[in-house]
């Protein structure tokens, strides 16, 4: 359905999808593809009362065709199947959503995983593991001083590292110019974008001559992201520089980011001296 959604023309950061904390037991069927009978009923289940009465490691299969969890309980009368979402489940899900660049993981109800009488993770083992899959929340900043473009994925013809006049950016000795009075780009590279801190010197130009851009699928589209630059610093007058953030977090999936200057009356105004990209 999601892809269908997709080809449909719907953007991925507005689709997610579902994680299940609970699950489905027929009786006298014990696994996928079997026929009902008349006899046969289906209850919904929490996960918290599957795991508590019904989970053996005997009882748990894993559908590798379908990528689905169940349980095949043969020696109940009547046996039993019981269809639900576990931990490797919810986790091959979130690396979905995050892999597909989709708009996020949802899940109904959060309620319905917690046990009580487990300690540690197993207490809610269903979201510690979608926590665990999206990264640990661990992220990685990479820093581009700008001393050279071997950071940038991809550029623009008419960029130069300016080493001149140091005194005027507070001692900063390699910054990223354009080499032409038009609108040029550099192109950043990564796995899941979330911010980015960028320090950007002008003389009398406008901050707002440098805007961010923001990709989901590997540069073929990009949105322009809504910034924060902070109070200029003056260095050496009209010399000084601004720290331009993003406003809000980037959506999931952000694989390309994008920074452009404008034509501005002088090549050399402004200055990109670095530029901080937190990603996963």
């Amino acid at each position: 359905m999601t892809r269908s959604d997709i080809n449909a023309g719907i953007p991925k950061t507005k689709l997610a999808i579902g994680a299940a904390f609970y699950g489905t037991q027929w009786t006298y069927v014990t696994g996928p593809m079997q026929a009902l009978n008349a006899s046969s009923t289906s209850v919904n289940l929490t996960y918290a009362q599957i795991m508590d009465s019904y989970y053996t490691a005997g009882n748990y299969h894993w559908d590798t065709a379908a990528h689905g969890s169940y349980l095949g309980l043969t020696a109940t009368s009547p046996v039993q199947f019981i269809s639900y979402d576990d931990t490797k489940l919810v986790g091959e899900k979130m690396n979905y959503v995050i892999n597909s660049g989709l708009g996020g993981l949802m899940c109904w109800s959060i309620g319905q995983q917690y046990r009580a009488s487990q300690t540690g993770t197993a207490k809610q083992a269903l979201l510690d593991a979608i926590y665990t899959a999206y990264g640990n929340g661990v992220t990685t900043t990479t820093t581009d001083p700008l001393t050279n473009f071997t950071l940038v994925s991809s550029k623009s013809a008419n960029w130069a590292i300016d080493a001149t006049n140091p005194t005027y950016y507070n001692g900063d000795t390699a910054r990223a110019n354009r080499t032409t009075d038009t609108t040029e780009y550099l192109v950043y590279s990564y796995a899941n974008i979330s911010s980015f801190s960028a320090k950007v010197y002008t003389w009398n130009s406008s901050i707002n001559n440098v805007t961010f851009w923001y990709s989901l699928d590997s540069g073929a589209t990009y949105t322009q992201v809504a910034t924060t630059p902070g109070a200029k610093t003056i260095t050496t007058s009209p010399w000084g520089y601004n720290t331009v953030i993003n406003t809000s977090l980037l959506p999931v999936g952000v694989n390309r980011l994008k920074v452009q200057m404008v034509a501005t009356g002088n090549n050399w105004d402004p200055q990109l001296s670095q530029i901080s990209i937190t990603h996963r």
